[in-house]
């Protein structure tokens, strides 16, 4: 597929952003936190990844290419966003309908409280725990994401995860207490 994305075969990019476009939506939506504008970032970071696919390396994955790509369209759209209005801290809602209605709640309070707290890092902090956590990225593909050595990224995790760790305890103890 690749291979025939970057020989300028439509067909085959078509194939690539039906593979991925959940997770490039789903990455530009953890970064806006608004669907409309998740899904215009999207189609953005495909557009340019059709534009740009002739510089992509063939021997790398495909998968932290593209993601990079959305993030950054993600994050330059919440530079422009902030400029015209504040973001939402909403979290998203997905509980199980099976949930009783307790649980769902104080689930739904520790999303939010932890989107609060994540809200508060610089965005290169908040981008690697939300790739490796809620994208599923793997460590060696979080490396190729950041265009570092795997030790690196894993450092650089650490460090990110040290910092939510630290607003939490600070800002946000009463998470911890409901845990125990």
């Amino acid at each position: 597929m690749i291979a025939g994305a970057r020989a300028g075969d439509t067909q085959a990019f078509q194939m690539l952003v039906k593979r991925y476009e959940q997770q490039v939506y789903r990455a530009a939506y953890f970064i806006l936190r608004d669907p409309d504008e998740a899904e215009e970032v999207a189609q953005e970071a495909f557009m340019r990844g059709y534009k740009t696919i002739k510089n992509f390396k063939q021997d790398q994955p495909f998968r932290p290419w593209i993601l990079r790509i959305a993030v950054n369209q993600a994050l330059t759209a919440v530079r422009k966003l902030k400029r015209r209005r504040e973001i939402s801290v909403e979290s998203p809602s997905v509980v199980p309908s099976d949930y009783d209605i307790d649980e769902a709640l104080i689930d739904k309070d520790r999303a939010d409280t932890l989107i609060a707290a994540l809200n508060q890092m610089q965005e290169r902090e908040r981008v690697v725990i939300y790739l490796r956590y809620f994208m599923d990225l793997s460590e060696k593909e979080l490396a190729q994401y950041l265009k570092c050595a795997q030790g690196t990224a894993k450092s650089r995790l650490h460090r990110s995860l040290a910092k939510l760790r630290e607003i939490v305890i600070d800002q946000y103890p009463q998470l911890l207490e409901e845990r125990t």
